[in-house]
């Protein structure tokens, strides 16, 4: 680990590779497989995993904050330049189309029912009524409120 010499994210990288092989990729499959998914792991070429603790130095794996320092100023040598390099993005699920269509009433009844420990059941009403507008999306709000809700009924109210 000597090329990792006071850098942390290059010695967490080498530790769970090391000891950890297995688990990184019994969770992708996991992950991937439930959605049907084919996910490809290229760079995991053990020779190349090898190389890139052993040889390539820290420096050129995080510079600046930007991470991948050196496969992306390889992309960038070798890629055509119209070829779009976005961030990553995830799997956003339909928050609002879901709260504000298919599971409304679902979710109005179950935030509405029982006592209210934490919010005002005034408060709770308005913000529902307010995601009915075309004009206001609060369905991450509440998301929030809903999954706070389930954990209040598991844990602590047992309702």
């Amino acid at each position: 680990m000597e090329n990792f010499k006071g850098h942390s994210a290059g010695k967490m990288g080498y530790l769970e590779f090391r000891f950890n092989p297995d688990d990184v990729f019994v969770k992708i499959d996991r992950s991937s497989s439930r959605f049907n998914l084919k996910v490809m792991t290229p760079f995991l070429d053990t020779r190349l995993v090898e190389f890139a603790f052993n040889k390539i130095p820290a420096d050129m794996k995080i510079r600046n904050g930007t991470k991948k320092y050196i496969l992306k100023k390889l992309a960038n040598k070798y890629l055509p330049p119209e070829l779009p390099l976005d961030r990553k993005k995830g799997f956003n699920p339909p928050l609002s189309v879901w709260l504000k269509k298919q599971l409304f009433s679902d979710v109005r009844d179950y935030l509405l029912s029982g006592d209210e420990i934490f919010f005002k059941r005034a408060y709770v009403e308005k913000l529902i009524s307010k995601n009915t507008s075309a004009w206001h999306d609060v369905s991450k709000k509440i998301f929030v409120l809903l999954m706070f809700k389930i954990w209040e009924r598991n844990y602590l109210t047992g309702n």
